[in-house]
Protein backbone atom coordinates (compact mmCIF):
# COMPACT_ATOMS: atom_id res chain seq x y z
CA UNK A 1 0.00 0.00 0.00
CA UNK A 2 1.30 3.48 -0.85
CA UNK A 3 2.21 5.56 2.19
CA UNK A 4 -0.60 8.12 2.71
CA UNK A 5 2.10 10.66 3.62
CA UNK A 6 3.04 10.77 -0.07
CA UNK A 7 -0.43 12.07 -0.89
CA UNK A 8 -0.17 14.76 1.76
CA UNK A 9 3.27 15.83 0.54
CA UNK A 10 1.83 16.27 -2.95
CA UNK A 11 -0.64 18.69 -1.37
CA UNK A 12 2.22 20.82 -0.11
CA UNK A 13 2.42 19.72 3.51
CA UNK A 14 5.89 20.04 5.03
CA UNK A 15 6.83 16.85 6.87
CA UNK A 16 9.40 16.72 9.65
CA UNK A 17 12.03 13.98 9.60
CA UNK A 18 11.07 12.88 13.11
CA UNK A 19 7.40 12.06 13.13
CA UNK A 20 5.22 12.13 16.26
CA UNK A 21 3.54 8.94 17.45
CA UNK A 22 -0.23 8.45 17.22
CA UNK A 23 -1.56 6.23 20.03
CA UNK A 24 -5.20 5.25 19.36
CA UNK A 25 -7.69 4.25 22.03
CA UNK A 26 -9.51 1.94 19.57
CA UNK A 27 -8.42 -0.36 16.74
CA UNK A 28 -11.83 -0.95 15.12
CA UNK A 29 -14.47 1.57 14.06
CA UNK A 30 -17.81 1.19 12.33
CA UNK A 31 -18.83 2.41 8.91
CA UNK A 32 -20.48 5.81 8.70
CA UNK A 33 -19.69 8.23 11.50
CA UNK A 34 -17.77 6.76 14.42
CA UNK A 35 -15.77 8.24 17.29
CA UNK A 36 -11.99 7.85 17.24
CA UNK A 37 -9.85 8.83 20.22
CA UNK A 38 -6.07 9.05 20.33
CA UNK A 39 -3.08 10.49 22.10
CA UNK A 40 -0.19 12.19 20.33
CA UNK A 41 3.40 11.89 21.59
CA UNK A 42 6.89 12.79 20.47
CA UNK A 43 9.58 10.11 20.17
CA UNK A 44 10.64 10.77 23.78
CA UNK A 45 7.07 9.87 24.88
CA UNK A 46 6.24 13.46 25.80
CA UNK A 47 2.63 14.30 25.05
CA UNK A 48 1.75 16.74 22.30
CA UNK A 49 -1.39 18.64 23.29
CA UNK A 50 -3.29 21.85 22.60
CA UNK A 51 -2.25 21.98 18.98
CA UNK A 52 -4.34 21.71 15.78
CA UNK A 53 -4.53 18.06 14.65
CA UNK A 54 -6.38 16.35 11.81
CA UNK A 55 -6.59 12.72 10.69
CA UNK A 56 -6.41 11.34 7.16
CA UNK A 57 -7.55 7.84 6.15
CA UNK A 58 -6.66 5.70 3.14
CA UNK A 59 -8.19 2.36 2.23
CA UNK A 60 -5.71 -0.45 1.61
CA UNK A 61 -5.07 -0.91 -2.11
CA UNK A 62 -6.56 2.44 -3.09
CA UNK A 63 -5.00 5.77 -4.00
CA UNK A 64 -7.63 7.99 -2.37
CA UNK A 65 -6.95 9.80 0.90
CA UNK A 66 -10.02 10.91 2.86
CA UNK A 67 -9.91 13.84 5.26
CA UNK A 68 -9.14 16.02 7.00
CA UNK A 69 -11.07 14.91 10.09
CA UNK A 70 -10.38 17.72 12.56
CA UNK A 71 -9.78 16.60 16.16
CA UNK A 72 -10.63 18.40 19.38
CA UNK A 73 -8.47 18.25 22.51
CA UNK A 74 -10.39 17.13 25.63
CA UNK A 75 -8.81 17.69 29.08
CA UNK A 76 -8.41 14.70 31.41
CA UNK A 77 -7.86 16.68 34.60
CA UNK A 78 -9.63 15.83 37.88
CA UNK A 79 -9.75 17.44 41.30
CA UNK A 80 -6.59 16.69 43.36
CA UNK A 81 -8.51 14.35 45.67
CA UNK A 82 -9.23 11.99 42.75
CA UNK A 83 -5.84 11.94 41.04
CA UNK A 84 -4.18 8.58 41.57
CA UNK A 85 -0.57 8.07 42.54
CA UNK A 86 -0.24 6.14 39.27
CA UNK A 87 -0.99 9.29 37.27
CA UNK A 88 0.76 11.75 39.59
CA UNK A 89 4.06 9.85 39.35
CA UNK A 90 3.87 9.18 35.62
CA UNK A 91 5.33 12.15 33.69
CA UNK A 92 4.08 10.58 30.46
CA UNK A 93 0.45 10.18 31.57
CA UNK A 94 -1.94 11.83 29.15
CA UNK A 95 -3.18 15.25 30.20
CA UNK A 96 -5.75 15.36 27.42
CA UNK A 97 -7.22 13.20 24.67
CA UNK A 98 -7.80 14.03 21.02
CA UNK A 99 -11.19 12.97 19.68
CA UNK A 100 -12.70 13.13 16.20
CA UNK A 101 -15.47 11.46 14.23
CA UNK A 102 -14.28 9.50 11.22
CA UNK A 103 -16.62 9.26 8.24
CA UNK A 104 -15.87 6.04 6.33
CA UNK A 105 -18.43 4.52 4.00
CA UNK A 106 -17.01 1.07 3.26
CA UNK A 107 -15.74 -1.70 5.52
CA UNK A 108 -12.18 -2.88 5.05
CA UNK A 109 -8.56 -2.37 6.01
CA UNK A 110 -7.32 1.20 6.20
CA UNK A 111 -4.29 3.27 7.15
CA UNK A 112 -4.80 6.33 9.35
CA UNK A 113 -2.30 9.06 10.14
CA UNK A 114 -2.38 12.33 12.01
CA UNK A 115 -1.11 15.71 10.87
CA UNK A 116 -0.31 18.27 13.57
CA UNK A 117 0.70 21.90 13.26
CA UNK A 118 3.91 22.28 15.27
CA UNK A 119 6.06 25.43 15.21
CA UNK A 120 4.31 26.57 12.07
CA UNK A 121 4.93 23.30 10.21
CA UNK A 122 2.61 20.46 9.28
CA UNK A 123 4.10 17.31 10.81
CA UNK A 124 2.73 13.84 10.04
CA UNK A 125 2.72 10.68 12.14
CA UNK A 126 3.55 7.30 10.68
CA UNK A 127 0.41 5.62 9.30
CA UNK A 128 -1.12 2.92 11.50
CA UNK A 129 -3.59 0.13 10.78
CA UNK A 130 -7.33 0.68 11.21
CA UNK A 131 -10.06 -1.92 10.79
CA UNK A 132 -13.40 -0.54 9.59
CA UNK A 133 -16.60 -2.55 9.92
CA UNK A 134 -16.66 -6.31 9.51
CA UNK A 135 -17.35 -8.89 12.22
CA UNK A 136 -16.79 -7.50 15.69
CA UNK A 137 -17.80 -8.48 19.21
CA UNK A 138 -17.59 -4.85 20.32
CA UNK A 139 -21.13 -3.47 20.92
CA UNK A 140 -22.08 -0.31 19.06
CA UNK A 141 -23.71 2.69 20.69
CA UNK A 142 -27.32 1.76 21.44
CA UNK A 143 -26.71 -2.00 21.39
CA UNK A 144 -27.77 -4.08 24.37
CA UNK A 145 -24.83 -4.63 26.71
CA UNK A 146 -23.67 -8.27 26.92
CA UNK A 147 -24.23 -9.81 30.33
CA UNK A 148 -20.81 -10.70 31.72
CA UNK A 149 -19.22 -11.50 35.05
CA UNK A 150 -16.66 -9.03 36.37
CA UNK A 151 -14.25 -9.82 39.21
CA UNK A 152 -14.89 -8.23 42.58
CA UNK A 153 -12.89 -7.70 45.76
CA UNK A 154 -14.74 -10.67 47.24
CA UNK A 155 -14.05 -12.96 44.27
CA UNK A 156 -10.29 -12.42 44.62
CA UNK A 157 -10.27 -12.98 48.35
CA UNK A 158 -9.77 -9.34 49.18
CA UNK A 159 -6.53 -9.00 47.17
CA UNK A 160 -7.61 -6.23 44.79
CA UNK A 161 -4.09 -6.01 43.32
CA UNK A 162 -4.98 -9.14 41.34
CA UNK A 163 -7.54 -7.19 39.28
CA UNK A 164 -6.40 -3.56 39.52
CA UNK A 165 -3.06 -1.97 38.49
CA UNK A 166 -3.94 1.47 39.85
CA UNK A 167 -2.22 2.93 42.93
CA UNK A 168 -4.19 3.16 45.11
CA UNK A 169 -6.76 0.67 43.76
CA UNK A 170 -9.98 2.29 42.65
CA UNK A 171 -13.29 1.73 44.43
CA UNK A 172 -15.17 0.16 41.53
CA UNK A 173 -14.82 -3.54 42.33
CA UNK A 174 -17.62 -4.03 44.83
CA UNK A 175 -20.30 -5.50 42.54
CA UNK A 176 -20.46 -7.99 39.71
CA UNK A 177 -21.70 -6.41 36.47
CA UNK A 178 -24.06 -9.37 35.92
CA UNK A 179 -25.79 -8.73 39.25
CA UNK A 180 -26.67 -5.08 38.60
CA UNK A 181 -27.14 -4.71 34.83
CA UNK A 182 -30.72 -3.71 34.10
CA UNK A 183 -31.38 -2.87 37.76
CA UNK A 184 -29.48 0.41 38.12
CA UNK A 185 -27.27 2.70 35.99
CA UNK A 186 -23.74 1.36 35.71
CA UNK A 187 -20.46 2.28 34.01
CA UNK A 188 -18.13 -0.51 32.89
CA UNK A 189 -14.54 0.71 32.44
CA UNK A 190 -11.89 -1.30 30.60
CA UNK A 191 -8.51 0.11 31.63
CA UNK A 192 -5.03 -0.90 32.78
CA UNK A 193 -3.63 2.25 34.43
CA UNK A 194 -0.07 0.92 34.89
CA UNK A 195 0.18 -0.77 31.48
CA UNK A 196 -1.69 1.48 29.04
CA UNK A 197 0.09 2.13 25.72
CA UNK A 198 -1.94 5.26 24.94
CA UNK A 199 -1.29 6.60 28.49
CA UNK A 200 -4.98 7.52 28.95
CA UNK A 201 -6.14 4.60 31.13
CA UNK A 202 -4.97 6.08 34.43
CA UNK A 203 -6.54 9.51 33.85
CA UNK A 204 -9.80 7.92 32.62
CA UNK A 205 -10.11 5.78 35.77
CA UNK A 206 -9.46 8.90 37.87
CA UNK A 207 -12.31 10.62 36.02
CA UNK A 208 -14.59 7.63 36.65
CA UNK A 209 -13.78 7.83 40.36
CA UNK A 210 -14.65 11.54 40.40
CA UNK A 211 -17.93 10.93 38.56
CA UNK A 212 -18.78 8.11 40.97
CA UNK A 213 -18.33 10.47 43.93
CA UNK A 214 -20.85 12.86 42.39
CA UNK A 215 -23.47 10.16 41.93
CA UNK A 216 -25.81 9.23 44.74
CA UNK A 217 -26.02 5.46 45.28
CA UNK A 218 -29.38 4.06 44.24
Amino acid sequence: TRDPVDELMQRGATMAITRPVLAPTVSVVGTGSDRYGFGLFDRARKQIARTPVALYVERSGSRKVTGPFLARDLPLAVKPAFQSETVAKDPDAAKSLYVTNLQIKKAGDYAVLGVAKLDGRLVATDPIYLKVGGPSQVPNVGDQAPVIDTPTVKSVGGDVSKIDTRTPPDSMHDVNFRDVIGKKPIILVFATPALCQSRVCGPVVDIAEEVKSETKPG
